[in-house]
């Protein structure tokens, strides 16, 4: 059985590692002598452990925009955004040597104080690869789970998707691939198909807006079409009680992000005000002082 990606995110995220590959495993750092460990040559990181990362990702986040907009001052905001239950909420081992890549992502991100689709993407592809448990190809592999009977923060709370591919090292190219209905799969390199290709063999996924069917990148079904777990819509519509349909506009009730249209991807993003309620549907993920997405940032 081909193991395909459960979502599209995931998709478009394994599709990057494949494009990055090999550069994105072959890491050069920089050689010193570092005098803190009696002279010994070694490379030397930026951001040497979990908590200067977290310290340096937190105060990319909370620029003045953000500042200005979730009515929040600088300390406040560094020392929640640092936290652990935001930063590295799966509790996943840290891997420095690409720690800077993921601090720029999220610095420029971030610098008009909202979330785009497009961003979060860019985001998820940089920093999967600084908390991830690094499993090689042929590994079984799952999405993580938070400490505790909590779940994960939604990828506009911690600022990417922390998904199975965080099973695996992304630094090679490799991404956690997934049959439709199964719980966990294993780390491939995968190959990212297009329409008519051979989705039958381990390691292939198909492309944004096809789906295996049947061992074949077959087109997702367009609107008012019938659809399932295995017989996927189009990125930009959502399967509803068998059938594809539109995702909702800015400003309509919602219960999940995947409900709504975002603004430069298939989905936006669903937001309640401050009290946890009455949540509505954004096309980016946008700071409001009195709603729920600026808890984070206080």
């Amino acid at each position: 059985m081909s193991l395909r990606s459960v979502s599209t995110i995931g998709v478009l995220i394994s599709a990057a590692f494949v494009a990055a590959g090999v550069l994105a495993g072959c890491v050069v750092t920089k050689e010193e002598t570092n005098t803190n460990n009696g002279g010994n040559t070694g490379p030397v990181y930026p951001f040497p452990t979990e908590s200067d990362f977290c310290l340096a990702k937190a105060k990319a986040e909370c620029n003045s925009k953000v500042q200005s907009t979730c009515n929040t001052t600088i300390d406040a905001c560094v020392k929640a955004r640092s936290a652990s239950a935001v930063c590295n909420p799966a509790e996943l081992p840290y891997q420095p040597a690409l720690a800077q890549a993921c601090v720029n992502s999220v610095t420029s991100a971030w610098s008009d104080g909202a979330l785009t689709y497009t961003e979060v993407v860019a985001n998820t592809k940089a920093c999967t690869q600084v908390f991830t448990q690094k499993h090689i190809a042929g590994d079984s592999c799952s999405p993580p789970v938070a400490s505790g009977s909590t779940d994960l923060p939604s990828a506009a709370v911690v600022g990417w998707q922390i998904g199975a591919d965080a099973s695996c090292d992304t630094g090679f190219g490799l991404s956690c691939q997934i049959a439709a209905g199964d719980s966990a799969g294993k780390c491939v390199k995968a190959n990212v198909l297009p329409a008519g290709g051979d989705c039958s063999i381990d390691g292939t996924v198909c492309d944004e807006n096809l789906y295996c069917n049947s061992g074949t990148c077959a087109l997702a079904k367009t609107l008012d079409q019938g659809c399932s777990e295995v017989k996927l819509c189009e990125a930009r519509f959502v399967c509803t009680s068998g059938s594809c349909v539109e995702r909702k506009p800015k400003g309509q009730p919602c219960k999940v992000d995947t409900d709504c249209a975002g603004k430069d991807g298939p989905w936006g993003y669903c937001i309640t005000d401050s009290s946890g309620n009455n949540a509505q549907c954004f096309d980016t993920f946008e700071l409001n002082a009195f709603g729920s997405s600026c808890q984070s940032f206080k």
